[in-house]
């Protein structure tokens, strides 16, 4: 699933190759990204918490919050009450959330994700770089903090030509069930570290290895078009489309607190299975490596779009 395009398609001397990703990780945060290169330093290097498996149960209680606020009797807590209420923010434009003691996070307003991955991979031997960014909005529901996919873009640098390599998201896939992230846990003040999982075309998050195309009996079809995993559109270097199953795992690194934002370091490692193509020349994968010479980000930040479409009219 994870937004993320983060497939790649090459005709290379008779025979195009799509990408799978794949990153080596292991370093600490640190040692990749020096101070010097204008990130944020994570407060926290501790290894990312993994919440993959953790169930959401992070649904907003605005009655018990309100409640604790008219029992402080203060001015201030009868202010803050009446900001929580309104969706007003006094906190100097930076995210405005409900802590209150023992209850889960609230965002007010709305909300905006933006995952910047740096990578390269060589489907003519010589290494070509390429970033991806996957664009989510944020929701919270009765289901808890969740991230919903609105579409990826892919750029691909081939000696200084941009458009060899073109993919689009169908909106089949864009509109398919449990395509967003929704296992995100936020704190009162930042994302803490932690380890999440996307995945594309598999109902087992954890299913290991990844089916491959001899074993598509029954396999899911998430986008429902008739084909197995979820399907890519490919528009050059040839048109076609290619079946996958893919799993994203994103170590997400301690936020910073910005203007109507927050933002951290992340790594990320790409695992992906063909499950057919409407053509043979796209049924080849090529990983793509993270490049820890560039550094791949994640922000939260405050967005007028109310949904996928205003999101990414302004794109």
């Amino acid at each position: 699933m994870r937004t993320l395009i983060s497939m790649i398609f090459v005709v290379a001397l008779g025979a195009l190759v799509a990408c799978g990703w794949h990153s080596d990780g292991g370093k600490t945060l640190e040692e990749r990204y020096p101070h010097d290169d204008g990130m944020p330093t994570p407060k926290d290097t501790q290894e990312p918490k993994d919440v993959s498996n953790e169930p959401d149960d992070n649904k907003p209680d605005d009655s018990e919050s309100a409640s604790d606020d008219s029992e402080s009797g203060s001015d201030d807590s009868e202010s803050a009450a009446d900001d929580s209420e309104s969706g007003s923010d006094d906190s100097g434009g930076r995210p405005q959330l409900d802590c209150s003691d023992g209850q889960p996070v609230v965002f007010f307003g709305q909300w905006a994700v933006e995952l910047i991955q740096h990578g390269t991979f060589s489907p003519l031997g010589s290494p070509l770089e390429l970033t991806i960014t996957d664009h989510f909005i944020v929701k919270t529901d009765t289901n808890g903090f969740h991230w919903e996919f609105c579409d990826e873009k892919l750029l691909v640098d081939n000696n200084g030509d941009f458009d060899t390599f073109v993919t689009v998201i169908p909106d089949a896939l864009k509109k398919a069930p449990k395509t967003g992230i929704s296992t995100v846990t936020p704190e009162c003040n930042r994302i803490p570290p932690q380890t999440i999982k996307w995945t594309w075309g598999l109902e087992d998050p954890n299913v290991n290895p990844l089916p491959t195309e001899d074993e598509l009996e029954g396999h899911w079809d998430q986008d429902n078009d008739g084909n197995p995993g979820v399907t890519l559109s490919v528009e050059s270097p040839i048109a076609g489309q290619r079946y996958l199953a893919r799993r994203i795992t994103f170590n997400l690194f301690d936020s910073s607190s910005g203007e109507d934002s927050w933002e951290g370091i992340l790594d990320f490692q790409i695992e992906e299975s063909g499950l057919g193509a409407s053509s043979a020349m796209l049924k080849a994968v090529v990983p793509i490596t993270q490049n820890h010479m560039k550094t791949s980000t994640y922000r939260v930040y405050r967005t007028d779009a109310t949904d996928c479409a205003s999101l990414m009219s302004s794109k």
